[in-house]
């Protein structure tokens, strides 16, 4: 008797419950209409989701937890100390240097240029303007903030959490 392929309900159910946990965790709020809210905007944002993969050259998304918790908690190590030197730059201007440059992203994929240009977005002093295949253009306003970049340092940690995709 041949094996039957895995079903996709329980992907599909643990992503529908890790929307509706993260919902929860940043509404606070929990009264009947607002659960009901909640519940339907998880449904279309993962239907949406759905639609877009199926549209989209990206490869299909393969969650491996432990490297992205590993990455999560070392990027929010990265906009603590880029935030603390932003504010220490806005009491002593003369830390300010704001200035374009330009980032190397050899050897990443589509997706991986994707979540190394966000992470730059997401860290303070820091804008990803422009992606293409070989450079992600970035603005700086701090001139540790071209530094920071030039150490490769999250680059090989975009690439540690790409491998084996």
């Amino acid at each position: 008797m041949p094996k039957m392929p895995p079903k996709p309900y329980p992907r599909h159910l643990i992503a529908l419950v890790g929307l509706a946990t993260i919902w929860c965790l940043l509404s606070g709020r929990y009264t009947a209409l607002l659960l009901s809210l909640g519940a339907l905007s998880c449904l279309v944002s993962y239907g949406f989701y759905q639609k877009i993969v199926g549209q989209t050259k990206i490869a299909s998304l393969r969650f491996h937890p432990w490297k992205q918790l590993i990455y999560t908690f070392w990027l929010i190590g990265e906009i603590v100390k880029s935030s603390i030197a932003v504010i220490g730059a806005i009491f002593n201007t003369k830390k300010l240097a704001p200035q374009f440059f330009d980032v190397e992203v050899s050897g990443l994929d589509e997706m991986g240029r994707v979540i190394y240009a966000n992470s730059i977005t997401r860290t303070p002093g820091t804008v990803s303007v422009d992606v293409s295949e070989t450079e992600i253009q970035v603005h700086g306003l701090l001139a540790r903030s071209k530094a920071g970049l030039m150490d490769n340092k999250m680059l090989a940690k975009v690439r540690q959490l790409a491998a084996n995709r």
